[in-house]
């Protein structure tokens, strides 16, 4: 029986799902990246593919919304791409193509200027042939959605399939965001092509990343330096990057985790362009969520410190203490002279330049 059509109003766009899937959590997820591709160069908007395109919902707002040029979506399923075809028509998408077959497929034969990788799961697979569709460079768009394997929840997955160890801690989430990164970094290098991430989110069950790409032995060399393995301690957790057996504070065994990408997961220039391109899309309505600016915001206060962040509520448990006020707490912290933020990846979460001895001290 043919699923009934029902009709979806989202961002600028119009569109009818049919039986084309369309997940309404991930609208978050989308409003965030029409920001960020409403902030890219317009060199980067001219040519886009739009990989697992479904309903072609995510293609039809780069498009409405930033300012796309041609769009090609691509779906392995015949009626999901009569749903994009409908649904082009129906927005007034003319400069676009719809075509039913492999993602990766399509990648190896074509070249684009940004390409949006969205698959049910892991992204991997779809890696190397997105590198293989940019010339000199390029935008990838990455979501993750195997966030279980990437936090550490199945570790022999992660070890297997990412070549990289999890952990389990109270930063799982941005451990997850690193190995990723770590993991579009090697494929990026294979073919001599350096990074950088533009802006990194994690919600809910997903992970989101824009990563430039360009063409250069010299900044393949320097992405590839930007990833290593970290040591944490889970008796005072101290942590480090680079491998060391006994924690230098407590003397306990630490526990060696990564490789991951040790360098910033944010452009701060971008974001704060990200910004800005969220009011104006809020203006016309385009936002479906207020916190949307909020998150960008806190993002922007992510950048310049360590590759990790704490948790206030584990910091407390761990001196047998109830947790104070976040922001009391960051208060004391500056006035010892260290920065300290809040972050994206968790609401008691924040990131400092403070080590392990000086924030128990303060708790």
């Amino acid at each position: 029986m043919e699923k009934i059509e029902t009709l979806i109003r989202e961002g600028r766009a119009k569109i009818r799902t049919g039986d084309a899937f369309y997940n309404p959590h991930m609208r978050f997820c989308r409003d965030v990246s029409s920001c960020a591709f409403k902030s890219l160069e317009e060199e980067f908007r001219e040519n886009v593919c739009d990989g697992f395109s479904a309903s072609g919902i995510r293609g039809i707002r780069y498009y409405l919304e930033g300012g796309a040029g041609k769009v090609d979506f691509v779906d392995a399923n015949a009626s999901a791409c009569g749903i994009i075809r409908k649904n082009c028509r129906s927005n007034k998408i003319k400069d676009c193509k719809v075509f039913k077959e492999d993602v990766a497929l399509l990648l190896l034969r074509n070249k684009y200027d940004f390409v949006e990788l969205d698959p049910f799961g892991s992204p991997l697979d779809f890696l190397y042939p997105a590198m293989r569709a940019f010339r000199k460079r390029g935008i990838l768009s990455v979501t993750a959605t195997d966030t279980a394997v990437l936090c550490g929840a199945h570790r022999n997955a992660c070890i297997r399939n990412y070549f990289s160890h999890p952990l389990r801690s109270e930063y799982f989430n941005e451990m997850g965001i690193r190995i990723l990164l770590r993991a579009i970094a090697q494929y990026a290098s294979s073919y001599d092509f350096g990074i950088t991430p533009l802006f990194s989110l994690s919600k809910r069950h997903y992970f989101k990343t824009f990563v430039f790409v360009e063409r250069s032995a010299q900044k393949a060399f320097e992405s590839a330096v930007k990833c290593e393995s970290i040591s944490h301690c889970f008796n005072c957790l101290h942590r480090e990057i680079g491998i060391r057996e006994a924690c230098p504070v407590c003397k306990k065994k630490m526990t060696r985790a990564g490789p991951i990408w040790i360098g910033e997961i944010h452009d701060l220039g971008f974001l704060r362009r990200m910004e800005q391109s969220c009011e104006e899309l809020e203006e016309i309505n385009a936002m479906g969520d207020s916190k949307v600016k909020e998150t960008i915001q806190r993002m922007e206060k992510e950048v310049g410190f360590p590759p990790w962040h704490f948790n206030l509520h584990a910091l407390s448990s761990k001196q047998k203490k109830s947790s104070p006020k976040i922001e009391e707490f960051l208060g004391k912290v500056r006035k010892k002279g260290f920065r300290a933020e809040r972050t994206h990846f968790e609401d008691n979460g924040f990131k400092t330049d403070a080590g392990i001895k000086v924030l128990r001290k303060i708790v």
